[in-house]
């Protein structure tokens, strides 16, 4: 576990400092802005690594983290490909953090709960495909989970 994260720390500290020597000075926050939230997931994933979750379901901890990751990372890749800001807040980004946090905190968190934010995490991630599959149909102008018509 201190390798993995000593490894994360290490690829993603050469990455900001990559990125902080090809920005200019005002858009450092926004440009290493993802880089935060890719820091926000790591800590919530290795507090579960070590957590009382793992021991007791794996398959939901790998689950949970691995959606959140999916999320982000599909995210990511859309939001480079089509030269779109990167926001402050992801709404995907709430429910691993916060549970992990209250979870952190000493609060006895439900299996339920934990259930409640992996249907969640699939809906976000189902949202946000068929947005992107919208947009993208419109652009084109072909009618969205439609048949094309043939050209006459």
């Amino acid at each position: 576990t201190i390798a993995v994260v000593v490894l994360c720390a290490g690829v993603s500290l050469s990455f900001a400092v990559r990125i902080a020597c090809k920005v200019k000075a005002g858009e450092i926050f926004s440009a290493t802005c993802p880089l935060l939230h890719l820091l926000l997931h790591t800590m919530a994933a290795m507090h579960l690594a070590g957590g009382a979750l793992l021991q007791s379901n794996p398959l939901l901890t790998f689950t949970v983290v691995g959606m959140n990751a999916a999320l982000l990372m599909t995210k990511m890749r859309f939001m480079a490909t089509f030269r779109v800001p990167w926001p402050l807040l992801h709404l995907e980004m709430v429910p691993l953090v916060l549970t992990a946090a209250m979870d952190a905190g000493g609060l006895r968190v439900p299996l339920l709960c934990w259930y409640l934010v992996l249907l969640v995490e699939c809906a976000l991630l189902w949202r946000m495909w068929q947005r992107l599959l919208q947009r993208i149909c419109s652009a084109l102008n072909v009618p969205f989970l439609r048949e094309v018509p043939e050209r006459s």
